[in-house]
């Protein structure tokens, strides 16, 4: 199966559509219904984390390309069924941006998979991208420095800070709403706790 029919196969089952073409519609993904349009992935599933395999694809129109990223999880731990994962990570999810920790964009999900927009760097890379660039450097250390104050309010205290984030036009979104974020604890964990960890992560 070429890496192309995998992805038409994930994205079938992920909207009940029988054609690609009605599945792109369906989540968004098409700027025009009715023109020709391209499918396009150079590999195949690799290991995203602990918990997830990906597939990155790319879907070209009018000779524009946008990538999006399918996501599948797998049991972290034994017995934990991969629709249980899901349902914690959307949960998460809607959590975070409600607290004002801004995350990537979701286009659908199905049965332990969703897909969602792929994202250009990795943080570490985006730090090295401008780090030429003071301004743009101490606006990102402002915002992540915001996010984590607003996670320690909510319970959360996740393992690391950086590697969760991923940037797209500049903007830092939070990527992994896995067992390295968790769930909130009853009690506020102390800002100061996270920001030792940002401040150690960004050295």
């Amino acid at each position: 199966m070429t890496f192309e029919a995998e992805i038409t196969k994930e994205l079938c089952a992920m909207t009940g559509k029988e054609c690609i073409r009605d599945c792109l519609l369906d989540l968004r993904m098409l700027c025009e219904p009715h023109e020709d349009f391209s499918l396009i992935a150079d590999k195949g599933w690799y290991r995203g984390g602990a918990e997830t395999y990906c597939l990155d694809f790319s879907v070209q129109q009018h000779g524009a390309s946008k990538r999006y990223i399918i996501k599948a999880l797998v049991a972290f731990s034994p017995g934990t069924a991969p629709d249980f994962q899901l349902r914690s990570w959307m949960r998460r999810r809607e959590h975070l941006e409600r607290i004002g920790v801004p995350v990537c964009r979701l286009l659908g999900k199905g049965r332990g998979v969703f897909v969602e927009e792929f994202l250009d760097f990795a943080m570490n890379e985006w730090i090295v991208e401008i780090e030429n660039d003071k301004l743009r450097l101490l606006a990102l250390l402002t915002n992540l420095t915001e996010y984590c104050e607003a996670l320690a309010r909510s319970g959360y205290n996740p393992i690391c800070i950086l590697p969760n984030f991923r940037v797209q036009n500049g903007v830092p979104l939070w990527v992994d709403f896995g067992s390295d974020l968790g769930d909130p604890i009853e009690t506020q964990i102390a800002p100061e706790e996270l920001l030792k960890k940002l401040k150690s992560e960004w050295s």
